[in-house]
């Protein structure tokens, strides 16, 4: 593969999420996350999970982790 190819489609070739070797988090983590905001605040989540507070605001608002619905 080329350059001009892996321009072509970035999307299909980067690592995400997960697959990256420093992610704290999961895909099921952050459906987890996602599915338990509403009882408790972004400051219990983030103690659970062993991440800043403002990582799960980003998360449960879809601005981080975006591939996992």
């Amino acid at each position: 593969m080329n350059r001009a190819e892996y321009m072509s489609c970035p999307k299909i070739y980067a690592k995400r999420g997960e697959q990256l070797p420093g992610a704290k988090l999961t895909n099921a983590s952050v459906r987890q996350m996602r599915a338990d905001y509403g009882p408790l605040t972004a400051k219990q989540l983030a103690a659970r999970h062993g991440v800043s507070q403002s990582l799960v605001e980003k998360v449960v608002s879809f601005r981080r982790w975006v591939h996992v619905r």
